[in-house]
């Protein structure tokens, strides 16, 4: 079963399962390589998460499982990511891993964030404990951390240093969760499920617009040209002219 969405890298497909990963000549469908990661079969809907750094494809996989794959030499790879140990008892469908530049940042189980520069193969952060997180999103070289107060964090993932705290408890409605973040100039637009969209300027945190869209719950939201697509969670999309 596909739990992951299909990823394009370089032409060709990349599927991953529970315990496999595969790649698929995206013009006759036949298989490049695979490779199996096999732990615990866990009962989750939903998980895994894949990062690409050049010939490097660094994945977690729905059962559990971390690894990573050079697929220069089409084999798997070990360096000090295939060493983090991850508890399979947990579920694990929520961890996330992020590259930016040279850079690897892990989210695991919503709580513990580790950075490792892969050019060095050394941890820049290791687990670092990040507390009462609601709802949470990379960017760039920033995690974004919505805690259950209202407070939202910007992390540097490279130095383990705040960049800024601000409350936005009365600017959002409450238990909304953060869904994605844009940037236009110096501002960062932030997208929560329930109708709420915050421009703030990204040096300093200030908010500088709040704003409103009819929709009930935000699953996805993307920019197409001039245009804004929404889709909630009921399956209905919207498109806005921005």
């Amino acid at each position: 079963i596909i739990k992951t969405p299909i990823k394009i890298y370089n032409d060709n497909l990349i599927l991953l399962l529970s315990d496999k990963i595969i790649l698929l000549n995206s013009s006759n469908g036949s298989i490049v390589w695979e490779f199996t990661y096999e732990g615990q079969n866990l009962l989750q809907s939903t998980g895994g998460d894949i990062a690409i750094y050049n010939n490097l494809i660094y994945i977690i996989f729905p059962n559990g499982q971390i690894g990573e794959i050079n697929t220069l030499f089409g084999e798997k790879n070990e360096t000090i990511y295939s060493d983090l140990y991850l508890n399979q008892n947990i579920d694990n469908s929520n961890d996330k891993i992020h590259i930016y530049n040279n850079f690897l940042s892990y989210f695991d189980q919503n709580k513990n964030l580790t950075t490792i520069d892969i050019i060095n193969n050394d941890f820049l952060i290791n687990k670092k404990i990040i507390k009462n997180l609601h709802s949470y999103k990379f960017f760039n070289n920033v995690l974004f951390v919505l805690d259950v107060e209202g407070f939202l964090y910007a992390y540097n993932i490279i130095n383990n240093k705040l960049f800024w705290k601000i409350n936005i408890s009365n600017n959002i409605s409450k238990n909304n969760s953060l869904v994605d973040i844009f940037s236009y100039s110096e501002s960062l637009f932030f997208f929560f499920d329930k109708k709420n969209i915050l421009e703030i300027n990204y040096k300093n945190g200030n908010i500088i617009n709040n704003f409103e869209i009819n929709e009930n719950k935000l699953n996805s939201i993307k920019f197409y040209q001039e245009k804004l697509i929404t889709i909630n969670d009921h399956g209905k999309i919207n498109i806005y002219s921005q």
